[in-house]
């Protein structure tokens, strides 16, 4: 009776350990198994979530897309610095039309007083008024008014009512054995016509700016969709179709592979997808090689449980009996 007792022992530590060896190799082949299924779905729904900004979930033109938003920020970045390199040839013609005016008024002083204050020394009043009227052909000038010392005024033109002036004066005298002061010159520059000038500069800046904004605009986001847009487009279209039976299918671009685009951004990520469809391949092959360990080994424990001279059962927890080999049926 010992001898039997010992034997049911070994028997029972036997079957203990087949089943212990069956569970390993069933837990391997459940974990390869899961593995592989978190990475077809991280590589499946984590790249649709990163390229979606160009398909969409159903494949169609995206409300807020990618070359959308790009035009947006080309305008309005484009548009900001064309108003400030508006706003800086405005300011520089500007300060040089005022520093021609001022140039002019300078001129006038220089190589006018000497033959005005002659004309006013010889109290010629028409050929005073003939040079003040040369003068006010002169551009930008609008009123010119001659005080002399003798209470006689000599005005000429219009002046202005606004702000927008540059008011010069100059004493007229008369360079004799002594010098003798004939009368005050006051003249006045109307800044309006700089300012219709500017207007018309800046319309003409604007516009064409605007042209070619919107030209530079277009030819960027035509290269940018045949550069970039569309090969995302194919990625999407690739995670989207990408299954286990299809993992023996590649992903590809649609370009030719040149010394200058084989190492950018976007065969880099090529790259990346190709090597985790390549690991899922191999997990899926160990998974396969460790489900068929499995079968054989259950194939074996079942044939050395059925086949053995001896009787041998299996039992629960409870005592119940669960099964028997021939040996004992």
């Amino acid at each position: 009776m010992g001898n039997e007792s010992a034997c049911y022992w070994v028997e029972s530590r036997f079957i203990m350990q087949l089943n212990h060896h069956n569970k390993n190799v069933a837990y391997k082949a459940q974990g390869i198994r899961k593995n592989s299924g978190t990475d077809l779905l991280r590589l499946n729904h984590g790249y649709q979530g990163a390229v979606g900004l160009v398909m969409g979930n159903s494949g169609g033109t995206l409300a807020h897309s990618l070359s959308k938003r790009l035009l947006s920020y080309i305008l309005l970045c484009s548009a900001t610095f064309a108003m400030l390199v508006t706003a800086v040839q405005l300011y520089l013609d500007y300060s040089g039309d005022v520093s021609e005016i001022d140039k002019r008024i300078q001129q006038i002083q220089d190589s006018y007083s000497d033959s005005i204050a002659s004309s006013l020394w010889l109290v010629d009043r028409e050929q005073v008024y003939l040079q003040l009227n040369g003068i006010l052909e002169l551009p930008d000038i609008e009123y010119i008014r001659l005080s002399a010392v003798d209470d006689q005024d000599y005005i000429v033109g219009e002046e202005p009512g606004n702000g927008n002036v540059i008011e010069h004066t100059f004493d007229l005298v008369h360079n004799g054995p002594s010098e003798q002061l004939l009368g005050h010159f006051y003249l006045v520059a109307n800044l309006n016509h700089v300012y219709a000038r500017l207007w018309d500069k800046a319309l003409v800046i604007l516009l064409t700016q605007t042209v070619k904004t919107m030209l530079v605009s277009l030819f960027i986001l035509f290269i940018f969709r045949a550069m970039v847009t569309r090969h995302l487009a194919k990625m999407a279209s690739y995670a989207r179709n990408l299954g286990l039976d299809s993992l023996h299918e590649a992903l590809e671009l649609d370009r030719k592979t040149t010394s200058i685009n084989k190492d950018d951004e976007l065969s880099y990520v090529v790259r990346a997808i190709n090597d985790m469809r390549v690991e899922m391949q191999d997990d899926i092959h160990k998974r396969e090689a460790a489900e068929a360990a499995l079968k054989s080994s259950k194939e074996k424990f079942q044939a050395l449980y059925d086949d053995n001279p001896s009787m041998y059962f299996t039992v629960n927890m409870e005592g119940e009996l669960i099964s028997v080999n021939d040996f004992g049926a």
